[in-house]
């Protein structure tokens, strides 16, 4: 480390003469003038270990060993390897295996939700839907009813409420694929967060009234046991919106 000899200097009112430090970085100018900014080897009791020492120029101090700490110099960066192509190859893989096991663990309910964010066109909804596939398979075969959905497009708060009550068994999952809509529309927002609430019982309600839900024989209120995915290209951090981005945290 470079050491210094303050020639003339101040330090909290106290002259400094004729004294050596090691050098943290070099001559500096600030609203009360020029300063150094050294170690406290002790010399000065109860005051931090790095100080500054108020000098008029820079002729005020002298070099005792080493190189003039140039002042406000940042640390070298470290150098990083760029990735090969096997690496980044091996990397992506990774990831993708990473979404099929969590489809699966949300297809078999062990896990309430999953949401999927990223850019358009890297093969998001791909795994999702083969795993989709491969869980409605036998339904499919035996003519029954699909356990598993594929909703893309726009939805309206009260059709998200109506998709749900259809899905609401425990061996459900619905997949909310490009449906940015739904997370742009705090009534949604609202039956979402109460579908993948963390609580024991996951209540929806509807309490306005709706000639829809009544002529479907469809509750104002039921318990949601499924499971939903959402993919989406959708940034949450970048939504400017804050009371968005609110209800997107909690999701």
């Amino acid at each position: 480390m470079s050491a210094i000899r303050i020639v003339r200097g101040e330090y909290r009112g106290k002259t400094v003469k004729n004294q050596s430090f090691a050098l943290v970085s070099g001559f500096q100018t600030g609203a009360k003038g020029g300063y150094v900014t050294v170690q406290n080897d002790g010399t000065f009791p109860n005051c931090p270990s790095t100080i500054r020492i108020r000098v008029d120029a820079i002729t005020d101090y002298e070099m005792v060993s080493g190189n003039s700490v140039v002042a406000n110099t940042p640390a070298p960066k470290a150098k990083v390897e760029a990735e090969t192509e096997e690496q980044a190859m091996t990397r992506i893989r990774e990831r993708f295996e990473i979404l099929t096991e969590m489809s699966k663990a949300c297809i078999g309910g062990d896990i309430r939700a999953m949401i999927v964010s990223g850019p358009p066109g890297v093969g998001k909804s791909y795994g999702v839907e083969q795993e989709i596939e491969k869980a409605t398979l036998f339904d499919r075969l035996a003519g029954k009813r699909l356990r598993a959905e594929v909703v893309k497009g726009t939805a309206s708060p009260i059709g998200l409420y109506q998709t749900l009550y259809k899905y609401s068994d425990e061996n459900c999952v619905l997949v909310f694929d490009d449906c940015d809509s739904i997370l742009l529309d705090d009534v949604c927002l609202n039956l979402l967060k109460g579908a993948l609430d963390s609580s024991k019982k996951r209540k929806i309600s509807w309490l306005s009234e709706s000639s829809t839900l009544r002529r479907e024989g469809i509750p104002d209120q039921f318990d949601f046991k499924g499971s939903v995915i959402f993919i989406t290209n959708l940034k949450f951090d970048k939504m400017k919106s804050q009371k968005l981005r609110d209800h997107l945290d909690a999701l």
